[in-house]
């Protein structure tokens, strides 16, 4: 990632990472995106405790099947 963005710092970068420590290198570095995986799985299974069939309701939507897409909206001020 380093040397994409050395090379051409317009290029959109999306990364994952292991370890959320690393996070904050990743940001100075300029990774667009940062995925903290081991985070966000641990949230994810302590809120499927709590809301039974959220994994497969996120699985679905996260997969690249037909008619699964998330989409970001702005608000207008």
């Amino acid at each position: 990632m380093l040397a994409i963005e050395s090379i051409r710092p317009a290029t959109y970068t999306c990364v994952e990472v292991l370890d959320p420590q690393n996070v904050e290198h990743l940001e100075r570095a300029g990774a667009d995106e940062i995925l903290p995986t081991n985070s966000l799985v641990g949230c994810l299974l302590a809120r499927a405790c709590l809301h039974p069939g959220i994994i497969d309701a996120v699985s679905d939507v996260a997969s690249a099947g037909e008619g699964a897409e998330m989409l970001r909206r702005c608000r207008t001020p």
